[in-house]
């Protein structure tokens, strides 16, 4: 097993005009064969270097990952307006949003990706691996909180797990993590399983769905 292809998939545009780099797993879109596990990283939610330098560390793991892992990442140190103190799920403004059209983006890339599973890097001292089940009150209103709950305008739920962790760890726990995902494989997310029903709709019943949406 050699390092992973990946190529250039990025996920938005900055109110400055500047790209929200992402890149994909050549197999992560792929039907022949397509992975048996989808997975986004994503980091750099608070915009601090030392976020940056975590995930970087977390990609060297993914480009060393079994190619039965497909995966989308991001470094959202990049993004220029830390998404940390948004309020999730976004409501109004969307692409024309004053304070955060970044956080838009975010959403739906996420959103219409639908991975099997989100895993954020996070920076800190103290180590932790937190499952979406364990999530408490005061993920309410953060990004992956409400995704996980499959709450706002998201077709289903997916699961997300956080790993906090400095740069000389964090390799270790998303190695223990992605080990996890293969040796237990989870079930595709809701959000995955009715965006492959929908791609299976007729024209006539997509014809219905617009016509009752926006008028004949």
């Amino acid at each position: 097993m050699g390092e992973r292809n990946v190529i250039s998939l990025p996920l938005g545009v900055t109110r400055s005009e500047n790209t929200i780099e992402g890149i994909a797993s050549s197999n992560y879109h792929s039907d022949d064969p397509s992975p048996r596990y989808k997975i986004a990283l994503i980091g750099g939610l608070s915009g601090t270097q030392e976020s940056q330098n975590v995930y970087l560390e977390g990609m060297k793991v993914l480009l060393d990952s079994p190619d039965d892992v497909g995966f989308i990442a991001s470094d959202l140190t990049s993004s220029y307006s830390p998404l940390v103190d948004q309020v999730f799920p976004p409501e109004s403004g969307f692409y024309f949003d004053k304070d955060s059209i970044e956080s838009r983006y975010v959403w739906r890339w996420l959103t219409m990706e639908s991975p099997d599973l989100i895993i954020e890097l996070r920076h800190g001292q103290k180590t932790s691996i937190i499952q979406s089940e364990s999530y408490t009150e005061g993920e309410k209103g953060s990004l992956l909180g409400e995704i996980s709950a499959g709450r706002g305008p998201i077709p289903g739920s997916i699961p997300s797990v956080k790993i906090t962790a400095d740069t000389l760890e964090v390799k270790d726990l998303l190695v223990q993590t992605i080990k996890h995902v293969t040796e237990n494989p989870p079930s595709p997310s809701t959000a995955g399983i009715e965006l492959d029903q929908r791609s299976f709709r007729s024209p006539l019943k997509v014809a219905e769905i617009l016509g009752n949406r926006y008028g004949y």
